[in-house]
């Protein structure tokens, strides 16, 4: 056999370079909104308390809704959207999985002057007039089939310039990585939430709730999830792979 010239290891070195991916580590922001200890997107007003999670490969749409009304209320998921750069996409889903927890007061003549039941929801549901019920005080939290994005991004169209950046920890050693910031203007996720909600009363209430989002930071790096130190597993977090050509 003969051995390989300096040229041929320089050309094998090059091809299985250029296999490793690049992997995409999007920190999304919004203006409307705050974060929980979790880093879920939280909002709450006098009726619902709502929290947004994107933590995974592409960003899969996670929510938890409570009903914080004394009224029994829906949401109607053929009237809310993911709205991408004017494109919307629905969130009906036919077949969903739906599970929650609901403490509700009733009142009546003794001592204490109420009574408390509680309980849990689980199952899976066939809901063709697309809304999910949510008792008073209650809470659903739902995974939609649906990501944020699909495809990994351009960076060639990122605007600005990267730091470098090293990151260590033992036992992973050191993870060099770059790292991209952006305004709200200029970022290259941005998408809105729009839900629709009815309050059930004698004069049934229909309002919706809609929050924008973006990708405040990316960091672009040479290792997976499992190994790239600065990704925590948070749900303002997501991921994505991009394979170089």
């Amino acid at each position: 056999m003969r051995p390989l010239t300096l040229t041929a290891l320089l050309s094998m070195l090059m091809y299985f370079s250029s296999c490793v991916p690049t992997w995409q580590y999007i920190t999304l922001d919004s203006r409307e909104v705050t974060k929980d200890a979790s880093k879920r997107l939280f909002f709450e007003n006098d009726t619902i308390s709502l929290v947004y999670s994107y933590n995974g490969y592409g960003g899969p749409i996670r929510m938890s809704i409570t009903n914080k009304t004394d009224k029994p209320m829906y949401v109607n998921w053929k009237k809310s959207a993911i709205i991408d750069r004017g494109y919307a996409r629905s969130l009906f889903q036919p077949n969903v999985q739906m599970s929650g927890s609901f403490v509700s007061e009733t009142q009546k003549t003794s001592p204490r002057g109420y009574t408390t039941t509680s309980g849990n929801l689980a199952g899976s549901f066939s809901l063709p007039d697309g809304m999910d019920f949510m008792p008073p005080g209650s809470t659903i939290s739902k995974e939609l089939d649906l990501v944020v994005s699909s495809n990994p991004l351009d960076p060639d169209q990122f605007t600005g310039s990267p730091k470098a950046l090293k990151a260590t920890k033992k036992g992973l050693g050191i993870n060099s990585y770059k790292l991209y910031t952006f305004e709200q203007s200029s970022s290259p996720v941005q998408f809105k939430s729009y839900l629709t909600f009815v309050v059930d009363s004698d004069n049934a209430r229909e309002f919706s709730v809609s929050h924008t989002f973006y990708a405040r930071e990316i960091m672009l790096a040479g290792y997976s999830p499992q190994f790239f130190i600065p990704y925590k597993r948070e749900g303002d977090m997501l991921y994505m792979m991009q394979r170089k050509q």
